[in-house]
Parts: C-alpha cells; sequence; structure tokens
C-alpha cells in the first residue's frame, strides 16, 4: 500500500472516531431526556435517588443523580448542550483513555460531593459536565494543545457562567458537584497527562512505518524517508 493509500485510510478512521463520539454523546444525552420525559409524563420526581451527603441512603446518588434533572426544561437544558459536546470532543481527541476518563470523572464527583457538600439533594449532570470541561481545558495545557483549549472555551462560552458556577452565589445551585467535578477533571488531566491522544497517536503512525532498507522509497510522496533507509548507487 502506498504512502497516499495510507494516509487516505487512517483519515476514514479518524472520521470514524468523530462519528462514534457523537453517538455516544448522543446516546448519553438521549437517555437523560427520556428519564425526564417520563418524570414529566407521570408527574413524579426522582430527587430522592440524588446524592444525599454523609447518608447511606443518598450515597445511591453517586451513581443516579447525573440522570435526574427538575422538572422544568431549563435544568436539562442547560446541561445537555454542553454535555453533548464535551463526550463527543473527548472521545474525538482522547479515545485510548475515554472510558476511563468518563468513569473517574463520573464516580469522583460523586463521592467527593457525597462526602463533603451541603446536606441536600444535589442532582444533574453539571458535575459531569464541569469535570470534563476540565479535563480537556487542562489536558490541552499539559500538553500544549491549543485546539483542546479552544474546546474547553467554546463549551465555557454555552454554558453561560461556568465560572461562577464554581461558587456559592446561586440558591438552589449545587456549587459543590460543579467544584468537584472541575477538580476531579483536573486531577484526571495530570494523571493522564503522558498517555497518547488520538491525534498523536494518529500522528505517530502516519509518520513511523517499518521498510525494509532494500526498498525504493517513493521520493513523490513528499515524505521523508525512515531512519537508516539508504538509496541504492546508480549503475
Amino acid at each position: 500500500m502506498t504512502e497516499i493509500s495510507k494516509r487516505r485510510w487512517l483519515g476514514i478512521i479518524w472520521e470514524k472516531d468523530l462519528l462514534t463520539g457523537v453517538g455516544v454523546a448522543l446516546i448519553w444525552v438521549s437517555l437523560m431526556w427520556v428519564v425526564w420525559g417520563y418524570s414529566a409524563l407521570r408527574n413524579v420526581h426522582f430527587g430522592y435517588l440524588g446524592v444525599y451527603p454523609r447518608e447511606w441512603s443518598g450515597a445511591v446518588g453517586i451513581f443516579a443523580a447525573p440522570w435526574i434533572h427538575a422538572k422544568g426544561l431549563g435544568h436539562i437544558s442547560a446541561n445537555s448542550a454542553p454535555l453533548f459536546v464535551l463526550l463527543s470532543g473527548l472521545y474525538y481527541f482522547y479515545k485510548p483513555i475515554f472510558w476511563r476518563v468518563v468513569g473517574w470523572i463520573y464516580l469522583i464527583t460523586g463521592i467527593w460531593t457525597w462526602a463533603a457538600a451541603r446536606p441536600v439533594y444535589h442532582i444533574g449532570a453539571s458535575g459531569v459536565v464541569y469535570g470534563l470541561a476540565f479535563f480537556i481545558f487542562f489536558s490541552g495545557v499539559f500538553r500544549k494543545d491549543k485546539v483542546a483549549i479552544a474546546l474547553s472555551l467554546i463549551v465555557a462560552f454555552l454554558y453561560g457562567g461556568m465560572f461562577w458556577g464554581l461558587f456559592p452565589f446561586q440558591e438552589g445551585v449545587s456549587w459543590e458537584s460543579h467544584a468537584f467535578g472541575a477538580l476531579s477533571g483536573l486531577l484526571m488531566a495530570y494523571w493522564y497527562r503522558n498517555t497518547k491522544s488520538t491525534l498523536e497517536e494518529k500522528q505517530s503512525r502516519t509518520t513511523t512505518f517499518d521498510y525494509p532498507t532494500h526498498e525504493l522509497w517513493d521520493y513523490k510522496s513528499q515524505v521523508p524517508p525512515p531512519e537508516g533507509f539508504s538509496y541504492p548507487e546508480e549503475e
């Protein structure tokens, strides 16, 4: 297979990752809306399944709270767009560690909220949103990746007032889950700072090939020959 063909196939794989990330994000957000829709249609509220700090019965919220939102459209609508963008972007840029990052942010945010937040029910996916946003932003900082930083800034724009959500300024808002989510995202960004991103994996595959030194190099591909390659002497 020629170098150009390899680049084309890698490009297809790259785009497939984007589509898969969008699919994962769509499923996640859709499930949140299914829970919200059932609650609205049945006129029931699952707030009692949220995180209630330092009560064993409230520990179920560590797993359930991100799927539960207030009855009005405002709460779930505010979380849906940034969560969709962040999940899609995280899969696109960090596919090798996607599930580990999401899983740890999900658990750490819930556990810390249960351990240290105010004794009220905490619900909603905003803690996960903050965790993903801070992970992508600080991963970009640690790796000096301008694209990742730009993605987080876009999310901050979509999620208006994101910075102020880290402080107890708004009544009825779980600023604790926001803060713990942000800290968990920062922790994961530092922990996985040396793990290759999808882009880095792609670049290494397009520039590193194991060619025998006796084979002719296709100079038309505009790619330098591999290390150790030597052209045969002209007769």
